[in-house]
């Protein structure tokens, strides 16, 4: 009889033990304060955030005072994506259409022009196949070309040299590029961007601001 209703105790106490995980739960869940969700902050409008465009526009170097829309351009190694940000009167953020993007106006793509660019007229003077076949002169080739691109793109520079010591063959690859060359090269990648700003621009009206 002991053993019995030890067996039935040890049974209820197991169904007490699942009551508790239970109220435990969800105990845990009624002490989560209930908070609604106030916006969510998307790239455009974070970039808004930190140039000041959100408080509406000031004096100085900011935003001017009572701007509407903005075309906030964001331009980097996997592309152009162009985002249009309508500011409400009460002061809110939104956006009025889906982002255009162009993974053909990549930095990546500017940095394989000049790869391009560099491994023909390292093939031309040594008299040479293959550069970009190797994997690994590939990569070193692409590794240079990408310093030099920084260093155009900073505006400081009128030309860059292409370095790289035994880049195919144990020869040495040496390209000057100056940036008339570099803009050249550079044409049909930056006219497509520039076709799709402005194409951004006329359907704010003339009067985005760019960030």
């Amino acid at each position: 009889g002991g053993g019995a209703g030890a067996g039935a105790g040890g049974k209820k106490n197991s169904k007490k033990k699942k009551k508790g995980e239970g109220g435990e739960e969800d105990g845990t869940a009624e002490e989560i304060p209930k908070r609604g969700v106030v916006g969510v902050l998307s790239d455009p409008a974070a970039i808004c955030a930190a140039h000041g465009l959100a408080d509406g526009g000031g004096g100085g170097f900011g935003p001017p005072d009572g701007w509407k829309d903005a075309l906030i351009i964001d331009w980097g190694a996997s592309g152009l994506t162009l985002s249009r940000i309508r500011r409400l009167p009460d002061g809110s953020l939104s956006v009025p259409s889906p982002p255009v993007r162009d993974a053909s106006c990549s930095g990546r793509a500017v940095t394989s022009l000049l790869v391009e660019h560099c491994a023909s007229q390292f093939e031309r003077r040594h008299r040479v196949r293959g550069v970009l076949e190797s994997r690994r002169s590939k990569m070193r080739l692409e590794s240079v070309c990408e310093d030099a691109v920084r260093t155009l793109s900073q505006g400081g520079s009128s030309s860059v040299t292409v370095t790289c010591d035994g880049l195919y063959e144990g020869l040495d690859l040496t390209v000057p590029v100056s940036r008339p060359r570099f803009d050249m090269l550079c044409g049909p990648i930056l006219r497509r961007a520039r076709g799709l700003m402005e194409g951004q621009r006329k359907e704010l009206g003339g009067g985005g601001e760019e960030e």
